[in-house]
């Protein structure tokens, strides 16, 4: 590895400022050209500075597009019985009175339709005699 002093470019005279060329520093003074190697002019390592402070919180990104719906899974086994209750009390038969007004008209379905006339019937010949020994009427009909 070659050595270089360490020459401050504003001090030389007429100095370019440094170039970059294909991993050489190129600085030009005068008739002069100085060119090195950016690697020949790496010094050791240093310490590792202090944690900066930490930056402040960005916005918050725009919502991402609704991913598809996944395939179904499947169907898990059935589970057990469960345990049986308890018997309840015996209960009184449900009647007619247990019904409230509201129940028994909701089981009154539409009225239907009026029936056909039906024929004329015969009247029949009618009597009545009265048993004075027991008090009743009694009706006499002709078959």
């Amino acid at each position: 590895m070659a050595d270089y002093n360490v020459i401050p470019v504003n001090s030389l005279p007429q100095a370019t400022q440094p170039q970059i060329d294909g991993g050489q520093v190129i600085i030009a003074y005068g008739t002069n050209i100085l060119r090195a190697s950016s690697q020949s002019m790496k010094g050791a390592k240093g310490d590792t500075g202090a944690q900066g402070a930490q930056g402040q919180q960005g916005q918050q990104g725009q919502q991402g597009v609704q991913g598809q719906q996944g395939v179904k899974g499947e169907t898990g086994t059935k589970g057990e019985t469960g345990d049986r209750g308890e018997k309840g009390e015996t209960g009184n038969a449900f009647t007619y009175e247990d019904f409230t007004p509201q129940q028994l008209e909701d089981l009154k379905g539409e009225r239907g339709y009026r029936g056909y006339k039906g024929d004329k019937g015969d009247t029949p010949e009618v009597d009545f005699e009265i048993d004075y020994d027991t008090g009743e009427l009694i009706m006499i009909t002709e078959d």
